[in-house]
């Protein structure tokens, strides 16, 4: 079975890799146009380090305070559960 094509093409789920009829019509599809060529940047871009090693040290200072009131609850809880050893 050969793929229909035409102005408004519909391709057979054979022609369309499973897909149960594709319809495709060339008046709506636009081309693209290149407004200048590609040029070579003047300088290499370089991710900025600085700020990756601020983030970096927030980021662990925040999961690191977290790590402790979760150590420190868990091991409240474990005493006994007695309400006076609890946090709040």
């Amino acid at each position: 079975m050969a793929c229909n094509r035409g102005a408004q093409e519909t391709y057979p789920a054979k022609c369309a890799g499973g897909v149960e009829g594709l319809s495709l019509n060339r008046d709506k599809l636009s081309t693209v146009t290149i407004d200048s060529a590609a040029r070579t940047p003047y300088q290499a871009e370089k991710p900025p380090k600085k700020l990756i090693l601020v983030l970096a040290g927030v980021a662990g200072s925040m999961a690191g305070f977290f790590l402790a009131f979760v150590v420190e609850f868990w091991s409240k809880t474990r005493e006994g559960g007695k309400e006076e050893n609890l946090i709040w």
